[in-house]
């Protein structure tokens, strides 16, 4: 096929459509992100991104919970029951009776051991109040988090993306306002409080989406198949979603420990710069392919969806990584500040682990498209362990920048395990 007719191909196809919405919108959070890190870093500086970090963390597993974990099940089988309105809101109402319920029992967790929160994630319990107010507004994230899963399993692709640039620029002036105003203290409460001011955007949206009726998906009587559905999907998330966040604690706890609170900041400065230049990419790839995934039966069509992601999204990785080592200095410069300057020798091996889990996310992204329940949870607690393992190693043997080096090393594992878990798939002869 001639290069241009390629190029042609290419712009015309639906995932340079999503990829347009998707870019758009990212750039805008990677601005405010980056904003975000650089008020942050002038006002907390090293010490107080280290413990934004770890709060961010709790606060990621408090909101798995609280939402059931249930978005990508909502997402793949939107997707999946296009065309029939009855199965659609049969899912939804199974969707928002475990919302529910997970929003109340992990407000209840939030509040009611406030004070043994503060003081395994800082040492004290002089922060018990933010957990007070986390677990206060965790409800208003879950409906966030709802209606924007339904938007992406509808394929409203503009309407997901501007709630999405909503919220970015919402979280970046809650952040200014209340860390200039109250310090580290405001920091912390700015990432309990940001949902509430979010939650009122889903309003703003409400009505924009007619083609939902939520009050007819109430009243629509629902079967055990659904929660069934929706809860295998939940049980995935949740290994994700929750222990990834927690080995960030575990790691940054080891850090604090074996090096010190700056070195802390470090490592956390190192993951929130990954943060931002992988947006574009895991974005698009969970606002396409997913529901693209879902969407295919035939394994023949799935190897080459597969093999075309890797034509288009690893080069452009590569790319994207070549030039981030390249600006480093200059990168640290902008984004924090010259306290931050020994980040530097974090990012080869962030660099190298940030390419292979692109690489291996290609792939992981097939087991939860086909719901394949039990393997997920083995390969993600498989990297668990691996991880772990490697920390401890490595930290002890070349200090704070071990962590990012067990984190190549963990990422190259789990690619190799991805390939050994589809290689019937990727290696079948066309």
């Amino acid at each position: 096929m001639p290069m241009k007719s390629k190029l042609s191909t290419f712009f015309s196809s639906s995932f340079f459509t999503v990829s347009v919405f998707t870019s758009a919108s990212t750039v805008i959070k990677l601005i405010t992100s980056f904003l975000s890190a650089k008020v942050i870093a002038l006002y907390a500086g090293p010490a107080g991104l280290g413990m934004l970090g770890q709060l961010s963390s709790f606060i990621a597993v408090s909101l798995t919970l609280s939402t059931g974990a249930i978005n990508n099940g909502i997402i793949k089988y939107l997707a999946e029951y296009k065309g029939d309105e009855t199965k659609q809101y049969q899912l939804l109402h199974a969707a928002l009776k475990l919302t529910a319920i997970g929003s109340f029992l992990a407000s209840i967790a939030s509040i009611v051991f406030s004070g043994w929160w503060s003081f395994w994630l800082f040492g004290h319990t002089e922060y018990a109040f933010v957990f007070v107010v986390l677990g206060s507004t965790l409800f208003c994230h879950s409906a966030y988090t709802l209606f924007s899963s339904v938007l992406n399993g509808l394929s409203e692709y503009k309407k997901f993306n501007q709630l999405a640039v909503v919220a970015s620029i919402t979280g970046l002036i809650t952040t200014y306002l209340f860390i200039r105003t109250y310090g580290i203290t405001g920091g912390l409460l700015s990432l309990a409080l940001y949902q509430v001011f979010v939650f009122v955007a889903v309003f703003l949206f409400y009505k924009s989406l007619g083609k939902i009726e939520w009050r007819k998906i109430w009243k629509t009587q629902t079967t055990p198949s659904h929660y069934k559905k929706l809860l295998a999907f939940s049980m995935m998330a949740l290994v994700t979603s929750v222990i990834t966040p927690l080995l960030q604690i575990v790691i940054r706890t080891i850090l604090k420990s074996e090096a010190g609170v700056y070195d802390v900041g470090y490592y956390e400065g190192a993951i929130r710069i990954s943060q931002l230049y992988l947006l574009v990419i895991t974005t698009t790839l969970s606002v396409y392919y997913l529901p693209k995934l879902s969407a295919i039966q035939n394994d023949t069509h799935l190897r080459k969806e597969i093999l075309n992601g890797y034509a288009l999204i690893l080069p452009a990785t590569a790319l994207i990584l070549l030039c981030v080592f390249v600006c480093r200095t200059w990168i640290i410069d902008i984004a924090f500040s010259d306290k931050f300057q020994p980040m530097t020798s974090y990012f080869l091996p962030q660099l190298i682990g940030d390419f292979f889990k692109i690489a291996s996310w290609l792939l992981a992204f097939i087991m939860i498209a086909r719901a394949k329940t039990y393997l997920y949870i083995l390969t993600e607690l498989v990297y668990g362990v691996i991880l772990l393992l490697f920390v401890y190693v490595c930290v002890e043997q070349l200090g704070a920048v071990g962590a990012v080096y067990a984190y190549a090393i963990a990422y190259i594992s789990y690619f190799v395990m991805m390939l050994v878990v589809f290689r019937q798939l990727i290696f079948a002869k066309a």
